[in-house]
């Protein structure tokens, strides 16, 4: 399911189911840089994403399949028990998939935030100098 699709309540029980599993994914540094290859990026053709994803989805499922199935499983509202049972290796790529290339997931979980790059810290006193 599309989280554009989501009720406000469905959309943060999925958020909220999802979580700790894209926390476990974000703590390993290595899995979060195979996550960023995974995105799309902008004039990507499908062949250059499946290209990209054939080279490095292997690996994070390798060490993160509970934490992908989590993930699958909350954007599906289901336990990750009832995802396990009615789906098949497939509906987990397609779900992958489809979850990595939706716009909304994208910015939500991949993007930059606003100002994080700028090298300012926000401290007021550090960014004043006192003029003599």
């Amino acid at each position: 399911m599309k989280l554009s699709e989501l009720t406000a309540e469905q959309g943060l029980e999925a958020i909220a189911n999802s979580l700790e599993h894209i926390g476990n994914i974000a703590d390993d540094d290595d899995a979060l840089s195979l996550c960023r290859e995974l995105a799309p990026r902008e004039g990507d053709k499908y062949i250059k994403i499946f290209a990209r994803g054939a080279k490095t989805a292997p690996r994070l499922l390798k060490t993160h399949k509970d934490d992908v199935i989590g993930i699958l499983a909350a954007f599906e509202l289901q336990t990750v028990e009832e995802y396990k049972k009615t789906h098949k290796l497939m509906d987990v790529i397609k779900g992958m998939v489809d979850l990595v290339n939706e716009p909304e997931v994208r910015q939500l979980f991949f993007s930059v935030p606003t100002g994080a790059t700028d090298g300012h810290s926000g401290d007021a006193q550090e960014n004043t100098e006192e003029k003599a």
